[in-house]
């Protein structure tokens, strides 16, 4: 399947990327965020309050052991019911837009863990990858919104915005 037209197919696209493993999930969130990263910027004027509670989550996780930050990331992403992830659940959708931008932040600049630089991407994720490559930014936002906000213990299944 191809998702050239993400409107049409966003649904699909979020259940193909539910459908890698967690550590695939956050290498492909890697990988998007290092292609659209440097074109984006959230406003902290547009939700304050959100950002100072994404930028309070970031720090916290900023703060563990590298294999404790991996963790609280695969936790998130798959939904696991611990404590951080139920709260991650509970936040608003900008809060975690916010958490998941400094998360990447981070790696990129390296005070949280990041993907190691001989992996891999397996086929299928990769190909998956290759796919939203040529999608306009505001396409690859929309995907990268869908596949986030339902994250954490207690979010809506939901893949609406």
């Amino acid at each position: 399947m191809t998702f050239t037209n993400i409107q049409n197919n966003q649904k699909e696209a979020v259940q193909a990327f539910q459908g890698f493993n967690v550590d695939e999930q956050l290498a492909l969130l890697w990988y998007l965020y290092k292609d659209i990263g440097n074109q984006i910027s959230p406003e902290p004027n547009d939700n304050s309050t959100g950002a100072a509670i994404a930028g309070s989550w970031f720090n916290q996780v900023k703060e563990a052991s590298k294999e404790e930050q991996l963790q609280i990331q695969r936790d998130i992403a798959s939904r696991k019911d611990t404590d951080l992830s139920r709260q991650y659940g509970a936040l608003d959708s900008s809060t975690k837009l916010f958490f998941w931008y400094a998360l990447a932040q981070g790696m990129d600049e390296g005070s949280v863990i990041q993907v190691p630089s001989d992996y891999n991407l397996p086929e299928q994720p990769q190909s998956f990858l290759e796919q939203l490559k040529p999608l306009s930014l505001e396409d690859k936002i929309t995907f990268a919104k869908s596949v986030v906000l339902p994250m954490g213990s207690g979010s809506p299944q939901s893949t609406q915005i």
